[in-house]
């Protein structure tokens, strides 16, 4: 497998106190790597074991055939959308909100954050106490907590959409299978700990969730930078991409470690 070395590795800290929220350009990255084959990109430090301990594997062509064609069709066909994902939805667009809405600041939304902000209760006038972000083809698939109840059970579009959702949970066997192949080692300790601390019940393979997220050039073009809640904790994560028209870049997702 190609092996790229990354030049500099940032803090947690420094990277989400310069980039998160914002929207990625052109302007952001100081190096682009594209490559046909399957690759990695390692820490520019070694490890203990004296190795460049890498923190993005890129798989290429995992998905063939007939699993192709059906899970991305089914993909294509979800069309919901949500504005509770503040955290990754980018600077509120103030003439996009006019535009759509025909909301204006102060009368109809006020601001909680550069990216969320409170609409206002048309019945009582009084402002909502829940701050949203702009709209996100965004959807979360497959088992969670409720945030009332505290039990975990399967999210709702699944149950509603029971034929689409057997279809997605192929991802689960085909992300597990790159990940085996890319890291053997970290996949072990995961499919270890799924095993031992979550019921079978509760997961898919050694997955809980998936989140489906889609990117129109007409809609939504893209997610602002941003950690996931937790994610940090971990060593990997993994991920898919399906890609519709020819466009440059990738949907990527990076953990960074502290100094």
């Amino acid at each position: 497998m190609k092996t790229f070395i990354a030049d500099k590795e940032h803090s947690e800290k420094k990277i989400f106190d310069k980039w998160n929220g914002l929207f990625p350009t052109s302007k952001t990255y100081r190096k682009v790597i594209s490559y046909s084959k399957d690759f990695q990109i390692v820490r520019p430090t070694k490890t203990k074991s004296d190795e460049n301990e890498p923190f993005l594997i890129c798989i290429k062509n995992g998905y063939k055939d007939n699993d192709f064609k059906e899970i991305k069709k089914t993909l294509l066909s979800i069309d919901d959308t949500t504005t509770m994902r503040a955290d990754c939805s980018g600077p509120v667009d103030k003439k996009k909100l006019e535009k759509e809405y025909g909301w204006k600041e102060g009368r109809d939304y006020k601001l909680r954050t550069a990216n969320s902000f409170y609409t206002k209760n048309e019945k009582t006038g009084e402002w909502n106490e829940l701050a949203q972000g702009q709209e996100l083809n965004s959807l979360s698939l497959g088992y969670k907590r409720d945030s009332f109840t505290g039990e975990i059970g399967l999210s709702g579009w699944a149950k509603e959409n029971h034929d689409r959702w057997e279809t997605l949970q192929k991802i689960s066997t085909i992300n597990e299978t790159a990940f085996q192949k890319a890291f053997p080692e970290k996949h072990k300790a995961q499919k270890l700990f799924c095993e031992k601390h979550i019921k079978e019940s509760h997961r898919i393979g050694i997955y809980t969730a998936l989140s489906a997220n889609q990117f129109k050039e007409e809609e939504t073009e893209q997610m602002s930078f941003h950690i996931d809640k937790g994610n940090a904790k971990f060593e990997f994560t993994s991920m898919c991409v399906f890609r519709v028209g020819k466009y440059k870049g990738e949907l990527c997702s990076f953990l960074v470690y502290e100094e």
